[in-house]
């Protein structure tokens, strides 16, 4: 029996809607752990990429100090630049090493990892009773149809039809299926 048959059923329906609150749980938590972890891998790379800008330019330091003379720039300009933007490259990578440890605290103290973990385990013991659910009501429907139309009832009553908006196409499904 198609599944779309058995989807207004009262039983299903309400065990769809359990299975869709831990669902969104799973979905919420997963993706809570997701941010906070793709923040810390964006924060430690561009803490790597500044290291390296700071090496790279606390090497031609001297070449800087160098041209200076060479153009008789008695103040220097390109070197005292070059260190302003070592300090400001420091103070950079600071601030994202002060981010960084705010996002790991947070994440451990809002046990984002452990609420991820959690709620897949939940997910997938909803999962299992959806299906035994899901799988129950449809052998229920068919068995009831079928012996409904077996025993040549008219205006048949089965409890758990009688408030299912497709019962009707149901049993016309059933009556294609004997």
């Amino acid at each position: 029996m198609p599944e779309r048959l058995i989807e207004g059923h009262p039983t299903y329906s309400s065990a769809r809607k359990a299975f869709d609150e831990v669902a969104d749980r799973y979905a919420r938590a997963t993706a809570a752990c997701a941010k906070s972890n793709k923040i810390a891998a964006e924060l430690e790379r561009s803490i790597e990429r500044l290291r390296s800008e700071h090496a790279e330019l606390k090497a031609r330091l001297p070449a800087l100090a160098m041209q200076a003379i060479e153009a008789t720039d008695t103040k220097f300009t390109a070197a005292v630049d070059g260190r302003a933007e070592l300090q400001r490259i420091l103070w950079e990578i600071e601030a994202r090493t002060d981010a960084l440890a705010g996002v790991r605290r947070a994440h451990t103290l809002n046990n984002l990892h452990g609420a991820a973990e959690s709620a897949a385990i939940s997910h997938t013991a909803a999962q299992e009773r959806f299906d035994r659910v899901r799988t129950n009501v449809r052998n229920r429907v068919a068995s009831a149809l079928a012996a409904a139309f077996c025993d040549d009832k008219i205006g048949f009553e089965v409890e758990d039809l009688t408030d299912w908006p497709e019962r009707e196409e149901a049993e016309a499904f059933v009556r294609s299926m004997m």
